[in-house]
């Protein structure tokens, strides 16, 4: 009755009520988006499948988007959940274990066992502190890098773009060194 009383109601606004799917509907569209996506795997365009399926492109093209999005969004929650299960069983089975035998016993093999889970919990949600990198190292006060490979010619020709100060250092008036070059810093940028 309640169902008819809006519709009515949407009727004298001049609303049209549109009826909810049922079974038969959802079914058909479940079928739908198979055979969409298992041709789409087989590798039809989505021409292909419109002119098969007797739909526009555009509304096949759409479908396919909405179920891969769908998908992607699925696998995510999926991932998420693993590493939920991964990270309570670090917890309650290592961790918490470790700990209650560290507090009674205060040995340093269990104080290893908690620092170990902790890293892999930081692990499991990409939260580790990244790896430092290193570009090039230090020998008697020279950074080796690749401008070692270079020649005289070439190294002389760099020092002419990349004056290394002085008055001539490019017209910063800093003193920094850097020159400026026309086109890529405007004023005002």
């Amino acid at each position: 009755m309640v169902a008819t009383k809006t519709a009515r109601k949407a009727a004298k606004r001049g609303v049209e009520v549109v009826p909810k799917k049922t079974a038969v509907d959802m079914y058909k569209q479940a079928e739908l988006e198979k055979t969409l996506w298992e041709s789409r795997l087989e590798g039809m365009s989505d021409d292909q499948l419109a002119s098969m399926v007797g739909l526009p492109t555009g509304v096949v093209s759409r479908t396919l988007g909405k179920m891969l999005q769908k998908v992607q969004t699925d696998a995510a929650s999926i991932s998420r959940a693993w590493a939920l299960r991964q990270t309570m069983a670090l917890w309650t089975e290592i961790y918490s274990v470790a700990a209650e035998e560290w507090l009674k016993t205060r040995d340093p093999r269990y104080a290893e066992v908690m620092r170990g889970a902790l890293a892999d919990i930081r692990k499991i949600w990409g939260v580790d502190a990244p790896q430092r990198a290193i570009h090039g190292h230090v020998v008697a006060g020279v950074i080796h890098t690749k401008l070692g490979g270079l020649s005289k010619d070439e190294l002389e020709y760099l020092s002419q773009i990349f004056p290394t100060g002085g008055d001539d250092a490019g017209s910063y008036t800093d003193g920094s060194g850097i020159q400026e070059l026309a086109g890529v810093c405007e004023d005002g940028d």
